[in-house]
């Protein structure tokens, strides 16, 4: 399972979502971080240089005319980097950006949250060994519990927890 933290604006080169280091980026560039931010955006930024490792290859989009632009993605068990990104999310909030995480098929918590819940509801009332939910993205399909998804959300909750409750949502 990978995560991935972003804010609502689209970025201009990959127009895919912003991540949280372009729009803390952004944020510096206006001089509206202030002093305490820009510090800890400072710190955590060099820790990441320092704990993150660089990509051996990079794999392009086999999409016609796709942009040669990189999209970072955390493993789930990532947590001291995922505290990281919280600790950025923090700052961002502070400045009215709102965050989240999104989990490597697209979906927020809430997403899957309510798939889960669409999931109980067709167990709770199907008499059958077979069982068929519809869900908005995939009319149909069988339903089927996600424990990887859910194991990748409570830990990205724990770390949230960790912080005090601060950081995406």
């Amino acid at each position: 399972m990978f995560v991935r933290f972003v804010v609502q604006a689209l970025d201009r080169d990959s127009g895919r979502r912003q991540g949280l280091f372009q729009a803390l980026s952004d944020l510096e560039y206006e001089g509206v971080l202030l002093p305490h931010e820009q510090t800890a955006y400072d710190e955590i930024y060099d820790w990441f240089r320092a704990n993150l490792k660089k990509p051996r290859s990079f794999s392009r989009s086999s999409k016609p005319h796709a942009k040669n632009v990189a999209i970072g993605w955390f493993k789930d068990t990532a947590t001291e980097h995922i505290s990281k990104m919280h600790e950025m999310a923090h700052i961002l909030a502070a400045h009215g950006v709102s965050t989240t995480a999104l989990n490597d098929h697209g979906e927020t918590a809430y997403d899957m949250a309510g798939a889960q819940e669409i999931l109980r509801y067709e167990r709770a009332k199907s008499a059958n060994d077979v069982l068929v939910a519809i869900f908005p993205n995939a009319p149909g399909k069988p339903a089927v519990r996600d424990t990887e998804t859910s194991s990748a959300i409570k830990r990205i909750m724990q770390a949230r927890e960790q912080l005090g409750g601060t950081g995406a949502r």
